[in-house]
């Protein structure tokens, strides 16, 4: 089995055409044992068979195969026994995992030699691939032989073959084909067949089939909305399941004069696959192609006599005047027209002379196009536009080609420097030639004896110039043509001996390596070597005998690594005209020991005196030490610039006392061999002087401690920084709880601002350093203390009448009447707890007017010395009792928001009480509670709902609250 890559659905276009009285038939068969998606197995056959019936007089033109089925292909298989492979393939998808393939075969011979009878079509085992296909229903394979005959009893005919591979399915409801080159004279009988995959007859969710917008259909075989249904409209098989091979009469949907049809297939539901569409139409149209026969060109003439033959494929006479061009690689060199009419089935044979422009190669393809008129347009209206093209054939114009031209041959002169050599002239022929055969060659010492061919010279591979430069003719002839001669030329010169100097051998520092092995420019000499000398090239090599033979040239001179030290490189200075012309010279590569840098250099980094200036006194010699290392005869100097240092000047004079100008600066040191001022290293280091950061005197911090009196507490370390930096910028506090800590800068505090002291008191060190050099820094130290506070004192409690749900108002600046202050002592708030009053948050805002949360509740009041370091509480408690409510004698419900209501003060969530009011006439009217308002006048027992007359009332309120009693009375109710 073979695969092939998936592919996007393939549009359906033309595959070719028939004109003449042609008509076609198709056959096949399914593979499926049943209806897929219907329930039964998962199986699928491997062959199959139709059968083929054709009439006595009905001859085979053309037979195609078409095969498909579920998965990426099979595409070899056999038909009668014969082994196929497809010769065109189609893929079609309906998401990544079902995708479909068909395969395509040109079967005509089989057909033709077999004619009626019984087709097997076998070898397409999709056993293995169909499973994953059959719960979906998309599990299928067929085949199908569209057959194209010829009837003498029909009429003229084009029969067009479309195809390719096109889906519709509810994923894509609508597929519009276009069928072109139609021609269509005269609709009696037309015709259009298709065959398509996948169809089921079970699913008919709108499902149809129609041209240029007309419905087709073919009842009871194809119902107009269940087209694509498992029949053969040719055979009036309806169990082809999931294939169709169907035909339908276009008579009435197709004009007479259309070149074009638009075929419109729609599915609701069913996955539908066309293959190939063929159309049937009367048709009378002439079909001209055109061979070129012969062409005669005579010797050297861009003139060629063509002679060609038009003929009439068509069913209509090709007509008088149709136009011929003739074409050489695209460009157009002739054009002619048939001089008269063509009938269908003959021939016209023509002739013409093109002048070929001299920008067409000698040796070029002509083509001849009928129905052409220059442009690439033609102006008949035929069965097929597309084969109006003549093969090509090759013409030569019998002009003496030279493959390579001829090149001047260049020698060296002798010792004599005379100018005078033997050349061999026959190199130029062979280049020349290239292999040709049947041209004779002469050469000539000038052109008249060229052209009449005589004089030859007898001795042209050994051939002594006689002036220098010489100029030599060759004479080209053709065995066959005498006549035909091309004249060429060339120049002997005889070169100059190229002379290379004396050359200095290259000299250069090792790297810090010291292993004698460096890179070389071997280019620095070649100006020397060249001098005034012209037309010479220069290659280096690592041998004698590489130089003499121009083996192995060195192929990166500027920038070659030496091999050995020291280095023998050889030169060898060529004319670039004459390759025997050179001369060979040769110089020394010499790896010369550089003093090394033995330890990596040092930065000399420094604290700065107390007065912080930036100028230090440095001993650069301490690396000097190590710079040196166990080198020998070598010396140091150090330098303020590297120009200096690589020129060894304005050395340092006492660099065991130097004081820096500059902080950062760069100091370069210099290392010398003592015999050898060439070969030095170069290499630097940094002064830098770093501010003394310096921590003055600091104050210790001391705390009251919260209310457990522990001297566990937070403090803020950082609250001195300010006196820390003292102006002192681009510096690193840290904090520690030790000594040892502090000077090696371990253990700092991680949160200064809210560190909690381990013991009281606790010392604190401070440790400020210049983070550029952690060496300078400078210590600090002052300590941290809980301080203790005395208890609270306790104040008289402020009592209240309940407001409701336990809560009253209180002015708590009433309670601090009693408070015993120090003169310099102030209050300096009221809160709920004393860890608030400790931090000094959620101070109650209004002391005044305070309504309490809990009941009992105490409150705390913070006192403040300015001489002092604790501050000091008092405390009281505020209690609830609930007091007698207060009943009104009256009230007015005019709504005028003045008493409307008979309200009673301290009652509604103070007492769980019951009230009730009677008229005079002792008639229960209000009943209320803490979930009913108070009366507004309105009675909401009896009948209610009226608004109660003005008068007395009377009322009973029970409290139920042992500590209080009942109360009843009277009240006034005025309108």
């Amino acid at each position: 089995m073979l695969t092939s890559p998936f592919l996007e659905a393939q549009e359906i276009e033309q595959f070719t055409i028939f004109a003449g009285r042609f008509d076609y038939t198709a056959i096949g068969n399914t593979l499926n044992t049943d209806e897929n998606g219907g329930g039964a197995p998962c199986e699928i056959l491997t062959e199959s068979a139709a059968t083929l019936t054709l009439e006595s007089d009905q001859t085979v033109e053309a037979a195609y195969l078409y095969w498909a089925g579920s998965g990426t292909g099979d595409f070899d298989i056999t038909l009668n026994d014969i082994p196929l492979t497809a010769e065109r393939t189609f893929a079609d998808q309906i998401d990544d995992d079902r995708v479909f393939f068909a395969g395509f075969v040109d079967v005509t011979t089989i057909v033709q030699e077999t004619g009626s009878g019984t087709y097997t079509f076998g070898d397409l085992d999709l056993t293995d691939v169909i499973p994953p296909f059959c719960p979906t229903g998309t599990n299928f394979a067929g085949w199908a032989i569209t057959v194209i005959f010829e009837d003498p009893d029909l009429p003229l005919n084009l029969v067009n073959v479309f195809d390719g591979l096109e889906n519709v399915s509810q994923f894509n409801n609508e597929l519009t084909i276009e069928l072109e080159n139609l021609n269509v004279l005269d609709n009696e009988n037309a015709r259009i067949g298709f065959v398509a995959w996948e169809g089921d007859a079970g699913i008919a969710v709108n499902e149809t089939l129609s041209i240029n917008g007309n419905v087709l259909s073919n009842p009871p075989l194809n119902p107009a909305d269940n087209q694509f249904n498992g029949t053969n409209s040719f055979t009036g098989q309806d169990d082809l399941f999931n294939m169709d091979i169907d035909f339908y009469s276009i008579e009435n949907n197709i004009n007479i004069g259309d070149t074009s049809a638009t075929i419109m297939l729609t599915s609701g539901q069913d996955f539908v696959m066309i293959n190939n569409i063929i159309t049937v139409l009367n048709s009378q149209l002439p079909d001209g192609i055109i061979a070129i026969d012969a062409f005669d060109v005579a010797c050297g003439s861009r003139d060629v006599e063509v002679t060609y033959t038009v003929s009439n494929q068509g069913t209509d006479p090709l007509p008088v005047g149709t136009p011929i061009a003739f074409y050489t690689d695209g460009t157009l060199v002739g054009t002619s027209m048939t001089v008269e009419a063509i009938a269908p089935g003959e021939s016209l044979v023509g002739m013409i002379t093109l002048t070929i422009p001299n920008g067409i190669p000698d040796i070029f393809t002509l083509i001849a196009v009928i129905d052409d008129n220059g442009t690439g347009n033609g102006e008949v209206t035929e069965t097929n536009e597309v084969n109006n093209e003549s093969t090509g054939v090759t013409i030569n114009l019998n002009v003496i080609d030279l493959v390579t031209p001829l090149e001047d041959i260049h020698v060296c002169d002798d010792e004599s420097n005379d100018e005078i050599a033997i050349f061999d002239l026959t190199i130029n022929e062979d280049l020349a030639l290239g292999g040709q055969t049947g041209i004779i060659v002469t050469y000539h010492e000038n052109e008249a004896d060229a052209i009449t061919g005589d004089n030859p010279i007898l001795n042209p591979d050994a051939y002594t110039n006689s002036s220098n430069p010489q100029e030599i003719f060759m004479r080209f002839s053709l065995e066959a043509d005498p006549l035909c001669v091309r004249i060429e030329s060339f120049l002997l010169q005889v070169e100059t001996q190229p002379i290379i100097p004396e050359l200095e051998d290259s000299i250069v520092c090792d790297d810090v390596s010291n292993d004698g092995f460096a890179s070389f420019n071997l280019t620095l000499q070649n100006a020397l070597i060249i001098g005034t000398q012209t037309e010479v090239a220069i290659q280096f090599y690592t041998s004698l005998v590489d130089a003499q033979t121009e083996t192995d040239p060195i192929e990166n001179p500027t920038a070659f690594q030496n091999t050995v030290n020291p280095q023998t490189i050889f030169v060898r200075l060529s004319n670039t005209l004459a390759t025997d012309c050179f001369d060979i010279s040769s110089f020394q590569l010499i790896v010369e020991d550089v003093p090394v840098i033995a330890n990596e250099l040092e930065n000399l980094l420094v604290c700065d005196d107390q007065d912080n200036d930036g100028i230090f006194t440095f001993d650069l010699t301490t690396n000097e030490v190590l710079a040196v290392g166990g080198q020998t005869n070598v010396t140091v100097t150090f330098h303020l610039t590297e120009t200096d240092a690589t020129n060894g000047e304005n050395a340092i004079p006492n660099p065991d006392s130097f004081d820096n100008t500059l902080s950062p600066q760069t100091i370069y040191l210099r290392i010398q061999q003592d015999d050898d001022a060439i070969c030095v290293t170069i290499d630097s280091f940094i002064l830098e002087v770093f501010d003394q950061p310096i921590v003055p005197s600091l104050n210790d911090i001391l705390s009251c401690d919260d209310s457990s009196n522990d001297g566990i507490l937070l403090f803020n370390l950082t609250q001195q920084e300010s006196t820390i930096l003292n102006g002192q910028e681009d510096v690193v506090i840290s904090y520690h709880t030790t000594l040892e800590d502090a000077e090696i800068n371990i253990g700092a505090i991680q949160n200064p601002d809210v560190y909690q002291n381990i013991e009281n008191p606790q010392t604190i060190y401070v440790r400020i350093e210049n983070p550029n050099n952690t060496a300078c820094f400078d210590l600090g130290i002052f300590s941290i203390e809980a301080l203790t506070i005395d208890p609270p004192q306790v104040l008289p409690d402020l009592e209240a009448c309940n407001e409701g749900f336990e809560m009253a108002t209180f002015d708590l600046v009433e309670a601090s009447e009693g408070l015993v202050v120090f003169d310099d002592e102030v209050i300096t708030g009221y809160y709920e707890n004393p860890d608030d009053a400790f931090n000094q948050v959620n101070q109650i805002d209004d002391p005044f007017v305070y309504t309490n949360s809990t009941n009992p509740q105490t409150i705390y009041i913070r006192t403040d010395r300015p001489s002092e370091s604790c501050y000091s509480l008092a405390q009281f408690t505020l209690t609830i009792e609930n007091c007698p409510p207060f009943v009104p004698d009256g009230f007015s419900p005019n709504a005028d928001n003045l008493n409307d209501v008979f309200e009673i003060s301290n009652l509604k969530d103070v007492f769980d009480y019951e009230l009730s009011i009677y008229s005079r006439l002792g008639n229960l009217i209000y009943k209320g509670d803490n979930e009913i308002p108070f009366w507004d006048g309105t009675p909401n027992q009896g009948i209610g709902g009226s608004e109660a007359p003005t008068g007395v009332y009377f009322w009973v309120l029970k409290l139920r609250d042992p500590n209080i009693d009942d109360m009843v009375g009277w009240v006034y109710l005025n309108r």
